[in-house]
């Protein structure tokens, strides 16, 4: 239906149209034009002024959002006006038998170009001008002191921050300068602000007292250009906010309420996490999903962002009530729209039966396993439970996904699973063998994920470190050379769902991280984010590296080879030939000796199924209970399989 605005415009550019082919003639022929050179050429005009501006629908130029017109739009009115011309002289030599002299075309196009571009940049300006003066009348009353504001950055994400700025005077920002290194953008103004120097201007623009804050608009830049400003701004006492990532900024627009306070994961030694968003938005849409672990911190993510793909169902499974109760609530709020596919699943993956009962219920197409106990110290003391939870339940919930013919299974693995010093690293190694070995009877691709630390995700230092700070110190840090890759968890979750897009069976992924960090450095960049100095104001010590922590983790085993994918970033290890039936056999007598409760026996098998682990020299619990019966043992659910009930 057609409102008023494409009628002005259609009206509009049939004007630019006549204009232009008079002002030619009247340039081609100095302002002389014989009457028998273009008299005959109007009666025809309707026809070619039709194709005209139905070249212009085409290129949806009746359509578009002149405020925020940009190099697009320039481009489809080129365009536009191009093939529009080209119509309308084939219907004056078709129709009328006659031709614009070639002169006259060119002028008449560069005249069409102007005219058609100019009153489409009127049309923006006047936009433009009168909401400003609707928000300013708006805010007027509600406005806060102004505030002279540094920009870092003079790229896209800059001219963003600074067009919010100017959308949203209430705000109170104004800013008065950008800070760029690219020497080509010095002394230029961007969106009307000048480029006033390179970072290494910036103590001096610090010193003059006159910047209020400064915002860091380089959402690709590596963590050490952003903790050099930081530091910088925290030695002058000028606060800091950053603008979060340009695919957050793109989706919220221009607004400077996106904008955040500096972060431990801005200060990572590389670049973010760049990869194909759109592939798994195909993936998953209109898929049946269940998610393990949906309560945790990356579940809990992972089902954010799946619901955002559309899928037809989403199943949030979990053993705490808690847990789940609050990843669903939370769903249900940001999409009202999809309350009944959203389905709040409570079972525990080591009851087999529980299981079943989800997947003949819902049959998930897509299964991501996130479910796991993951800390290292804890699962030192208690084996037993590693094994139960880690191995047997992923053998159960791999079994199951298989039986009732899932699409994918995608396993959710650490780095500790390389060459692993821990009883927690070795049930994740079997868990990665379980799926480089396994393809599915039924067609079930199954594929793991290897995450780094992944940086406030529960249990991890960052929210620990965080509660040493508020409360004064110290900082405990195990080691002053212990080393980690950090991810953050929208990161870890992008991989997760890149790999349920594209991974292939016995695929196994992991992330080029870059340099790893040292956990010392991440615990004195915290103090300082929090206003401290680290050492002078919050003391740090050291209190010992943990039985089955490594002071440096891998991302990739010695024997392990990778290929590069789509994805520069991503790398896909492939799986090694494993012998299926002994890593079977082995699992079903883990399971035997975690039920028994013998913890020595499960460590020295965990060694043999996993010759590279090395386990500390403690001494571990004896036996909780007596020794099986052969009866008992047949009644482990682990050891039972769907496809063979003996």
């Amino acid at each position: 239906m057609l409102t008023w605005q494409p009628i002005v415009l259609m009206l509009a550019d049939l004007g630019c149209l006549a204009a232009s082919v008079v002002l030619a003639f009247i340039l081609r022929f100095d302002s002389h034009v014989p009457t028998d050179a273009w008299l005959p050429l109007w009666p025809t005009f309707p026809f070619g002024a039709a194709v005209w501006l139905l070249s212009f629908r085409m290129f949806h130029l009746y359509r578009q959002a002149w405020r925020f017109a940009g190099i697009e739009t320039a481009v489809a009115v080129v365009k536009g006006t191009t093939l529009g011309l080209a119509g309308l002289v084939a219907c004056q030599f078709l129709i009328g038998g006659r031709s614009f002299p070639r002169s006259v075309i060119f002028i008449t196009w560069l005249l069409a170009v102007g005219l058609v571009g100019g009153t489409r940049m009127a049309l923006r300006l006047a936009n433009g001008y009168l909401c400003l003066r609707r928000q300013c009348a708006r805010s007027r009353g509600r406005r806060l002191p102004e505030k002279r504001v540094l920009v870092v950055g003079a790229g896209e994400a800059g001219a963003m921050v600074v067009e919010g700025m100017r959308n949203h005077p209430e705000t109170g920002y104004r800013p008065v300068g950008f800070v760029d290194d690219d020497p080509a953008k010095q002394g230029a103004f961007v969106s009307g602000v000048r480029v006033v120097g390179s970072r290494a201007k910036l103590p001096d623009l610090l010193a003059q007292g006159e910047i209020a804050e400064v915002i860091i608009a380089m959402p690709t830049a590596e963590g050490s250009m952003v903790g050099s400003v930081v530091r910088e701004c925290r030695r002058r006492g000028v606060p800091t906010k950053i603008v979060p990532g340009i695919v957050e900024l793109i989706a919220a627009g221009s607004d400077v309420s996106n904008l955040r306070e500096v972060q431990v994961e801005d200060l990572l030694g590389r670049p973010p996490v760049e990869v194909d968003v759109a592939a798994s938005f195909r993936y998953l849409r209109g898929k049946r999903v269940l998610i393990t672990g949906a309560g945790g911190s990356i579940g809990s993510e992972l089902s954010r962002q799946v619901m955002a793909r559309q899928p037809s169902v989403l199943l949030l499974l979990g053993h705490g009530e808690t847990s789940i109760h609050a990843i669903h609530g939370e769903l249900l709020e940001r999409h009202p729209e999809a309350a009944g596919s959203i389905v709040p699943v409570i079972a525990d993956i080591q009851d087999r039966a529980r299981l079943e009962q989800v997947f003949a219920s819902y049959r998930p197409e897509i299964v991501f396993h996130g479910a796991a106990h993951k800390h290292v110290p804890l699962m030192e003391h208690c084996p037993c439970e590693a094994v139960k939870n880690n191995v047997c339940g992923t053998i159960n919930l791999m079994q199951v996904a298989d039986h009732y013919r899932a699409e994918k299974f995608i396993l959710v693995s650490t780095d500790k699973a390389v060459r692993p010093r821990s009883v927690l690293g070795a049930t994740k190694r079997i868990t990665e063998m379980m799926v480089q070995s396994r393809a599915g009877a039924n067609g079930t691709h199954f594929v793991a994920v290897r995450l780094g630390n992944v940086l406030g995700s529960r249990g991890s230092v960052v929210p620990t470190f965080k509660r040493q700070i508020e409360r004064g110190g110290p900082v405990c840090v195990t080691h002053p050379e212990m080393t980690r890759y950090f991810m953050t968890v929208p990161e870890s979750v992008l991989l997760v769902l890149q790999a349920s897009a594209y991974g292939e069976n016995g695929d196994l992924f992991v992330l080029d991280m870059g340099k790893p960090v040292r956990i010392v450095d991440l615990a004195e960049d915290l103090i300082r984010l929090s206003g401290r100095e680290p050492h002078a104001e919050i003391p740090i010590i050291f209190t010992g590296v943990r039985p089955g922590e490594k002071l440096h983790e891998e991302l990739i085993g010695e024997h392990e080879e990778t290929s590069p994918t789509r994805d520069k970033q991503l790398l896909r290890i492939r799986g090694n030939h494993l012998d299926t039936s002994a890593l079977e056999n082995a699992i079903r007598d883990l399971a035997t000796l975690a039920v028994r409760g013998d913890a020595e026996l499960i460590v020295a098998k965990l060694q043999e199924v996993v010759p590279e682990y090395q386990p500390p020299a403690i001494t571990r619990a004896a036996p909780l209970v007596p020794p099986m019966t052969l009866t008992e043992v047949a009644q482990v659910p682990a050891l039972r399989d769907p496809r063979n009930p003996r």
